[in-house]
């Protein structure tokens, strides 16, 4: 009968080198195998197993290893019915290799007028047992290595270094080494021998970096003697200058006034009342490119709008430019990093210049960039289907489309109404809306639970995405179900809401985008209907008698909020030659 195969010999290793080990196994089947796999992993609590798979041979090399490392080994034999136990495991050291890494944290006490003490910690990559250390220093830092002066540390990390001049500065680097070899060196360290005079600050490095400042940060020095100021060299040899700034004790210091794309180097001294102690090797750094906005594109267009996107540094400096396109021109705040280019007309091509604006005036053009509008494919609205509403929820009715125009995806969006004193603010078209706000941003939500996600109720949001072929005739908003990536969140009682459709093209030259107009504006029913206060609804685009409803227009408001009933308010408004619809809890009548 088939079984799993039975467990290999214990492996024997045959050869290590610093980063490979090599092992052979009898194979323990009398059967053949189809292959085997070897499982390794570092000697440790946390050590994970790495496996090898597809072996065909008792005899296999594991590289990629690091050096001086206790590893774990085993080997399993897999047939046709599957993987068998494992081996007995079996340990093997990798070899020694040369530090990869140099000392770190060296730091320099000055115990004399021609001594000094220099301590460090060990390499973060030894490799192997480390065997000693080795300290150069030098009164000149540009010799060769060779030359320097040499002091041979065994088993300590320290070391006192005499003989040297008074008040004179000194280089010190430091490396680390094994039976193997030698490792890298530490950076330069600068001392001043004498008494008093504070050490080199420590850990002397750039931070943030902008157009026209660099920021240098570093570790305070320790000194007996009270720091009481820092000393700061910066040059340009682009520009040929070089600077001094002096400022009180701090942990770090931002260089302003620089230029712009340029190279600049740094060094640091700190200051006690014995004296300047030595400065830093110097650090070079060049500065941002000017804050200009760069790499212009058009994300994506619709029948009547372009999306225009830019890149811009963080600046607090105010940057304003224009773009111009046929007769017409748009001033552009640049640390919006993205405008809608309005009113344009349908599947026509525009050339978009990008002009900077210097103190009211023009000064050149920065930028040009060619984009096309969208076709004109008219998408129907959608609308409401009110037999099918309930408390949470409401039916659209979607619109349907020409077979013959090529979409890719369907999205239907919903748009919840901000009210301004009880006036509904200006909506733009949806074709002049910045859909990258409404397509990255629920796109970048997709797939999650909707309980963990921090949902603004007050945007615009994709609710459902559908194809074509899939698109149903009606559609039901806020069922909290998914729809093609979408969650179909409930929609808020007594917040007013209109929604449009979103279609995609199949487009080579770009993102294109077509949408319908908006619904009327809709509010979801109230689970306890209530009468709608009159004077809300005189400034509304619609009144609504909750329990009931009524759908009239602006001038049929005025009328209905002087009516003694509804009835009344009907044959009021059936002056006005409108068509509306009233709906009340004893009677529908409709006209």
């Amino acid at each position: 009968m088939p079984a799993l195969p039975r467990s290999p010999g214990t492996p024997i290793v045959t050869e290590t080198t610093p980063t490979s080990v090599t092992i052979t196994w009898d194979s323990g089947n009398p059967d053949p195998v189809s292959y085997y796999i070897i499982q390794y992993r570092a000697q440790s609590p946390e050590g994970r197993f790495e496996a090898v798979e597809s072996i065909t041979t008792t005899r296999y090399s594991i590289g990629g290893l690091y050096p001086n490392t206790l590893y774990e080994i085993r080997v399993s034999a897999v047939n046709p019915i599957g993987q068998g136990p494992p081996s007995v495991m079996v340990g093997a050291r990798t070899g020694e290799q040369a530090p990869s890494s140099p000392p770190r944290n060296i730091q320099v006490r000055i115990l004399s007028p021609s001594a000094v003490m220099v301590r460090w910690e060990e390499p973060e990559e030894p490799n192997g047992l480390i065997k000693g250390y080795r300290v150069y220093y030098s009164l000149d830092p540009g010799r060769t290595l060779n030359t320097w002066s040499i002091q041979n540390v065994l088993d300590s990390t320290i070391t006192t270094i005499h003989s040297l001049r008074p008040s004179e500065t000194y280089t010190i680097r430091v490396l680390a080494f094994t039976a193997v070899g030698d490792g890298p060196f530490s950076d330069p360290l600068q001392v001043k021998v004498r008494p008093g005079v504070p050490a080199q600050p420590g850990r002397f490095q750039v931070g943030r970096v902008t157009d026209t400042s660099v920021e240098l940060t570093w570790e305070p020095t320790v000194s007996k003697e009270p720091i009481r100021a820092y000393e700061l060299i910066y040059r340009s040899p682009e520009l040929n200058i070089q600077e001094k700034r002096a400022f009180e004790p701090r942990s770090s210091y931002v260089v302003e006034g620089l230029k712009a794309n340029t190279v600049y180097t740094f060094s640091l001294a700190a200051v006690s009342n014995r004296g300047m102690g030595a400065f830093t090797s110097e650090i070079k750094q060049r500065t941002a490119q000017a804050n200009v906005p760069r790499n212009f594109s058009v994300n994506l267009a619709t029948k009547t709008s372009v999306l225009l996107t830019w890149e811009f540094p963080e600046s607090s400096a105010p940057y304003r430019f224009t773009v111009e396109y046929g007769d017409q021109q748009l001033q552009v705040d640049a640390h919006l990093r993205k405008a809608v280019i309005p009113k344009l007309q349908p599947d026509t091509g525009y050339d978009f210049r990008i002009i900077r604006e210097s103190s009211g005036n023009m000064s050149g053009l920065r930028h040009r960039i060619h984009a096309r509008t969208s076709p004109p494919v008219q998408i129907r609205r959608p609308e409401p289907d009110r037999t099918r509403q309930s408390t949470h929820t409401l039916t659209l009715i979607l619109p349907s489309l020409d077979t013959h125009t090529t979409l890719r995806n369907i999205y239907v969006v919903v748009v919840p109404l901000k009210r301004a004193r009880g006036v509904i603010r200006h909506l733009k078209s949806p074709d002049e809306m910045d859909l990258e706000e409404v397509l990255l941003k629920d796109m970048s939500q997709r797939r999650r639970d909707a309980g963990e996600r921090q949902v603004d109720l007050r945007r615009a949001y994709i609710t459902a995405r559908f194809t074509p072929v899939s698109m149903p005739a009606f559609f039901t908003l806020g069922d909290q179900l998914e729809y093609g990536g979408f969650h179909n969140r409930p929609l808020e009682t007594g917040q007013e809401y209109v929604f449009f459709i979103l279609a995609e093209l199949n487009s080579t030259s770009g993102k294109m985008f077509v949408a319908s107009p908006y619904t009327d504006p809709v509010t979801p029913p109230d689970s306890d209907p209530q009468p709608l206060d009159a004077s809300d609804g005189l400034t509304s685009e619609r009144i609504q008698w909750r329990g009931g409803r009524c759908d009239i227009n602006y001038a049929a408001a005025a009328i209905f909020a002087q009516s003694r009933s509804i009835t009344e308010a009907a044959d009021n408004v059936l002056a006005l030659d409108e068509s509306f619809i009233i709906r009340t809890p004893d009677e529908n009548s409709s006209r």
